[in-house]
């Protein structure tokens, strides 16, 4: 899961991800993290996708983030669309990490729940 600074990006384009469900695992595990996508990684571009009714689940709410989303380190996020998805932080996207410098752009959110929609965290 984690991946070498020096690896070229890994990219995710043209995607219809949808229907995810992150709400496994035990603990404080990244199974529960990210209804669509859950990475940590530091070189990754997520372009042009449609992330449709994602979500993750913990019975500790603090532990549910990224209902469509879940990335550890520095994403370029840009021209997706994503409608539909819930987790308590982040319906649709949570950034998480030290250090980090995402860069998220040109998206549409629409009809996400959760507490936050979105969250980087410094």
């Amino acid at each position: 899961m984690h991946t070498p600074s020096n690896n070229d990006s890994s990219k995710i384009v043209y995607c219809k991800l949808q229907y995810g469900k992150a709400n496994t695992g035990v603990g404080e595990d990244y199974d529960m993290l990210g209804g669509a996508i859950c990475a940590v990684i530091n070189k990754l571009l997520v372009s042009h996708c449609m992330f449709l009714n994602n979500t993750c689940y913990h019975p500790d709410i603090m532990l549910t983030a990224g209902g469509g989303i879940f990335i550890e380190g520095n994403p370029t996020v840009q021209f997706c669309e994503f409608i539909g998805n819930t987790g308590a932080f982040g319906g649709a996207i949570c950034i998480w990490g030290s250090n980090i410098h995402p860069l998220i752009k040109n998206n549409y959110f629409h009809h996400n729940g959760g507490m936050v929609q979105l969250i980087l965290e410094a």
